[in-house]
């Protein structure tokens, strides 16, 4: 608290759109609190979600303006009236945005009057996961190692490594040298027919194309693990070796020492390059997709979808479900696959999750949606603090006194460079399985909002579930026992809160068959980019925009050819996207009226402030609302007393719902929900 220069603000305009609205901004240690004079409704921002942060010369009414943009996509623009306030606000912000110490992340100061009933930490145990899959005692194929018990071998993978059990420690020492990172081929998935998913990192090939006897008879052996596959289903074309990069890039990192497989010493297998660029084209995409949505809230525009084609971020998307399809195929026709980009920690992660995800439907409830980021991302050490840029912000100076050569060494200094690191590997992992939620509504057991959530605590650093880069790290901090698990706070939280109502479970889910990654349609998530427009869809094919009227259901199954296409249904209802109701509002008749059916459909966009929850809730023709809640827990509650509210008459104004506590946390005291006035956009992150 040593930094905070000053803690209260009074009359500060927040800028929507074209709307001011008058109101207190509090600085707090880890969060800006903006109250609104009006209401008590109040905009959380954790420091930790903040991008970066613009100061603007005076005004001409003597204002200065701070704009603020965040990692889960809200823009806040603050005009402070007295210039001294502003540059106490901006110091403060400045240095409590970037921490110097991991122990200042908010996860190791979050603390709750009651304890979560449910234990996250405990979601995940390898062992367990891999005896699920087949692999036991009994497996005569595969067996558990201990060799990375200490981190010793590898720093950056688990300390439980399953291997094929004909492969000594001996033989996985020797094959680690040849892998960047020492990351060597290890066991992540076993399908039900012995077919196996391998991951590990490049070669160290260089350019005397080095090779590893090691390595190639530990691959090898993995190829040559038994699949209970009738010969006449297999393909011919054999097991296969993905390398998810653009062939030019890794040629390019044999200069480096690295690049890829020498295909001559690698017996009965195949490679493909799956062309998905690195993080940098993806933190650039990113950027451009941001930039024309951010430009067109500040101006209350409609968004140009040609400039947001541009950015290239859906065909980025499409490049890693066409790359999870492959897999996919390749495993079903009884192969096996190995997965690897440079270091294996981003690409690899993506096209081994989705698979999965594809696969094995485990994975697609919400305990294995859990599992499977625990074991593919958190354990097999996807660089989660790097690529959030937990620890590095950007700060930018705009002032009429700062111009040319001296604005530019200002905001180099400001600036950290730990900003190459960030990249949105995660993020687009979600959207791809956002994406299959849409093609197959009825085959998650989630929701958007539990999509939307994951991707907020990424960045709040409120729970200890994705702080730092590695397993390894996270006991060396003794997380587990400093902080909270994420996942305590989902499982604890009502089954409505994150629950798919349009869920139908597998009957016999060893039998069925996998998710086909081959969509009729893409479309922008504008339910987390807080994106006012909708229907921003496209054809997969020709990757150009289609016309969508607002009452369509838009079907997003898969292709007509594919026999793994799911019945077409409506999207399934969530509570965060512009095309859903709220899941406890009743649902229009199969033979109701398309426009009755539109005129009930509600937006509602669930949000996270100090790791709780708002939801705010846009409805065509009454009053915009917005509910304030402390805990993720409670917004099926407030769910239902805004549906029982809006059935009882939403244009009545004198009567809000009331809401109430149901965990008896302390947090959760004040609790309310405010109506601004017609027409007026209640949307808080």
């Amino acid at each position: 608290m040593e930094h905070l220069k000053i803690a209260k603000v009074e009359n500060v305009l927040l800028m929507k759109g074209r709307r001011a609205f008058l109101g207190t901004l509090h600085l707090t240690a880890h969060q800006m609190i903006f109250r609104y004079a009006e209401s008590d409704d109040e905009v959380w921002v954790f420091y930790s979600t903040i991008h970066d942060i613009v100061r603007h010369a005076l005004n001409a009414q003597m204002q200065v303006t701070l704009d603020f943009r965040c990692r889960n996509f809200l823009f806040i623009r603050l005009l402070i009236q007295h210039e001294a306030h502003a540059n106490d606000v901006y110091d403060s912000l400045t240095k409590l945005i970037h921490l110097d110490s991991p122990d200042l992340f908010y996860a190791f100061h979050y603390h709750l009057a009651a304890t979560f009933p449910s234990n996250g930490w405990a979601v995940y145990d390898p062992r367990a996961e891999l005896a699920r899959q087949g692999v036991t005692a009994s497996n005569p194929d595969w067996r558990l190692t201990d060799l990375n018990l200490n981190y010793q071998l590898c720093g950056t993978y688990p300390a439980v490594l399953c291997v094929p059990a004909r492969i000594s420690d001996l033989v996985l020492r020797h094959a680690a040298k040849h892998r960047s990172k020492a990351r060597l081929p290890a066991l992540t998935f076993r399908y039900r027919t012995g077919a196996t998913i391998t991951r590990c990192s490049q070669p160290l090939v260089g350019l005397k194309q080095n090779r590893s006897l090691q390595d190639e008879k530990l691959v090898d052996t993995i190829f040559a693990t038994p699949v209970d596959v009738p010969d006449e289903a297999r393909r011919s074309d054999g097991h296969l070796i993905v390398d998810a990069r653009p062939s030019a890039n890794a040629m390019a990192n044999t200069a480096k020492g690295a690049g890829t497989e020498i295909m001559e010493y690698y017996r009965n297998c195949r490679k493909e390059f799956m062309g998905i660029d690195n993080i940098h084209v993806m933190r650039d995409s990113l950027s451009k997709m941001v930039e024309v949505i951010t430009q067109a809230e500040i101006e209350a525009i409609p968004i140009n979808p040609a400039l947001l084609e541009r950015s290239g971020w859906l065909r980025h998307i499409k490049m890693l479900l066409d790359g999870t399809q492959v897999v996919v195929d390749t495993i079903t026709s009884g192969h096996h696959v190995l997965v690897h980009c440079s270091d294996g920690w981003d690409r690899t992660a993506q096209l081994c999750a989705l698979a999965q995800v594809c696969l094995d439907p485990f994975y697609r409830t919400i305990r294995g949606f859990e599992v499977l980021i625990e074991k593919d991302w958190c354990a097999f050490g996807h660089k989660f603090a790097d690529r959030s840029g937990h620890m590095s912000t950007d700060y930018t100076v705009t002032a009429s006194g700062a111009t040319g050569a001296l604005l530019k060494m200002q905001n180099k200094i400001l600036q950290t460079v730990e900003q190459r690191e960030v990249s949105p590997v995660f993020h687009q992992f979600l959207d791809c399985v956002y994406q299959l939620t849409c093609a197959y509504p009825t085959a998650f057991e989630f929701n958007e909002a539990f999509l939307i959530m994951l991707h907020f605590h990424v960045y709040s650093c409120q729970y200890g579930t994705f702080l730092f880069n590695t397993e390894q790290d996270r006991v060396v901090h003794k997380v587990p026992d400093r902080t909270h698990s994420l996942w305590s706070m989902v499982n604890s939280a009502p089954d409505e809160t994150y629950h798919n109502p349009n869920y139908v479970a597998p009957i016999a889910p060893v039998t069925l068959e996998p998710l086909s990654c081959k969509l009729r349609r893409l479309r922008y998530w504008t339910g987390l980019l807080n994106c006012p427009s909708d229907h921003l869809v496209v054809d997969a094919a020709t990757m150009q925009f289609e016309v969508v009227p607002p009452d369509a259901a838009e079907p997003n199954a898969a292709t007509a050819d594919s026999s793994t296409a799911a019945p077409t249904a409506p999207a399934p209802p969530t509570s965060n996207t512009s095309s859903s109701r709220p899941s406890s509002a009743p649902s229009p008749a199969a033979g109701d009226d398309p426009a009755t059916a539109a005129a009930a459909t509600t937006s509602s966009r669930v949000v996270t402030p100090t790791g709780d929850m708002v939801m705010s809730v846009m409805d065509p023709a009454p009053p915009s609302s917005t509910l304030s809640m402390a805990s993720g827990a409670v917004v099926e509650k407030v769910s239902q007393l805004w549906s029982r509210w809006r059935l009882s008459g939403p244009d009545d104004e004198s009567a809000p719902p009331p809401v109430a506590d149901p965990l008896g946390h302390q947090e959760l005291a004040s609790i309310t929900v405010v109506q601004p006035t017609r027409g007026s956009v209640a949307r808080s992150r």
